[in-house]
């Protein structure tokens, strides 16, 4: 977070998901990076590679998102910012791979799940 926040009263909310089970999703976030089934099945496909790995270290999160993001013929680009939006509720956050190692296999599935849900949720 320490590249991310200008000010120290930044940390609190820069950091908050890492504290909490209940991610607060941004809707512009939430319409620009978790619309469409198209998403929802590659965070899917994300899910699937996760739970296939045998560490769940930063170097390994990141191969299996490339991985999948080739596999899908998408952007890496496209399916980072869907996992950080997933993970934190926000467009902005910390290093992504870092995050997703910090939060542990479980809770990381546990986001990518809910994110699967609003992804394939009709448009509001």
């Amino acid at each position: 977070m320490k590249v991310r926040a200008k000010r120290l009263d930044e940390y609190p909310t820069l950091g908050r998901f890492l504290f909490t089970h209940t991610v607060e999703y941004d809707d512009t976030a939430v319409r620009k990076h978790l619309n469409g089934s198209e998403v929802a099945e590659t965070l899917r496909t994300v899910l699937a590679a996760f739970d296939a790995l045998g560490t769940f270290d930063p170097v390994a999160i990141e191969e299996a998102v490339r991985s999948v993001a080739d596999a899908r013929g998408v952007k890496a680009a496209t399916v980072i910012h869907a996992l950080r939006v997933a993970m934190t509720g926000k467009t902005v956050s910390p290093g992504l791979f870092d995050i997703l190692s910090l939060l542990g296999r479980e809770q990381v599935g546990v986001r990518i799940r809910a994110a699967i849900d609003l992804a394939s949720a009709p448009v509001a």
